[in-house]
This record gives C-alpha cells, sequence and structure tokens, in this order.
C-alpha cells in the first residue's frame, strides 16, 4: 500500500503542539521518519478553549520561529469558544 506523501506534493503535516518538549519531540521524530520537510509543517497550539489558546499562542510561535517550522492558528476556537456544530 502507497502512502499518501508518496504520491501528493501538495500537503501540508499540521500536528496540534501541547506546549512539552516530549510532544515537540514525537511531532520531530514522526516529520523526519516519514521525511516532511519543515516548510511543510504547520504548528498548532492546543487548547480547546479560547483562554487556553490566548495562552498558547506566543509560545507556540516563538517555538516555531526556534524550530523552523510555520505556525497557524486555531481561528475556530477564537471565533466560536466551545461551540460545536457552529
Amino acid at each position: 500500500m502507497a502512502l499518501t506523501l508518496e504520491y501528493h506534493d501538495d500537503y501540508h503535516f499540521k500536528p496540534v503542539w501541547d506546549g512539552t518538549e516530549e510532544n515537540l519531540q514525537e511531532i520531530e521524530g514522526f516529520r523526519v521518519e516519514m521525511d516532511i520537510p519543515k516548510n511543510k509543517t504547520w504548528l498548532m497550539p492546543a487548547g480547546d478553549t479560547r483562554e487556553t489558546l490566548i495562552e498558547m499562542y506566543p509560545i507556540s510561535i516563538e517555538k516555531c520561529m526556534e524550530v523552523g517550522y510555520n505556525w497557524t492558528g486555531r481561528d475556530h476556537i477564537i471565533a466560536y469558544d466551545t461551540k460545536r456544530a457552529v
């Protein structure tokens, strides 16, 4: 069975990072194992409430700058907080 990454070059790896070094090592290990370039890696901050995300945004942005990943927010949670099915 062929991996999707083998026949698609237009993809993005978007893991959610919980702020721990252990989780970052897991993300990086997977990225390296799957041969995913850093420029296709977009780190998202963990958090399922607006308040948690606001705390995680600067931490995750700084980590992206440090390790060379792209950063993306989680606008749906910022906009709707804990509302579901909106």
